[in-house]
């Protein structure tokens, strides 16, 4: 999404990289972006990524979505101790009568993990894929990674 990647393409994360410069890693998969791809979900994947991620040097942790004005960067592993996993991940963060909390909780569900460059193929431990289908696809694809299916991922 242009508007999206623009808007990213600007921040630049305190005292390190352009926003860009990183790998984006959501603590929920169950999220804004999983939302905005729904038409999508028959023909992608959620990777799982060993927590052995979060001690690559120079990871950051951010509290809510990275590309936000007010998102708050923290060191990795230690920033895990400022995160709220019960707003990260909480299963609706839709609100139709209250505005604000909505907005609040669409960012906070988005929080992110920031991988400088590029996540090592050895710390991807997997994927989730929305149907047998996509479980079909995705064994052809011969990756020698564990795949299942996770409807609840996939906003379903």
């Amino acid at each position: 999404m242009h508007v999206i990647q623009d808007r990213r393409a600007k921040k630049q994360v305190p005292g390190g990289l352009s926003l860009h410069d990183y790998v984006n890693l959501y603590f929920n998969g169950r999220n804004k972006m999983m939302a905005k791809r729904r038409p999508e979900h028959d023909r992608i994947c959620v990777l799982r990524i060993s927590p052995a991620v979060l001690n690559v040097r120079g990871a950051v942790i951010s509290d809510q979505n990275a590309s936000s004005n007010w998102a708050l960067f923290l060191p990795s592993p230690g920033g895990l101790q400022k995160l709220h996993s019960e707003e990260i991940f909480v299963r609706s963060w839709k609100f139709p009568n209250d505005q604000i909390r909505e907005w609040r909780l669409g960012s906070l569900v988005c929080a992110e993990l920031l991988i400088p460059h590029v996540v090592d193929s050895k710390l991807i431990i997997g994927a989730y894929v929305l149907d047998a289908a996509a479980l079909a696809r995705f064994t052809n694809l011969k990756t020698n990674l564990e795949c299942a299916i996770n409807t609840d991922i996939f906003l379903r």
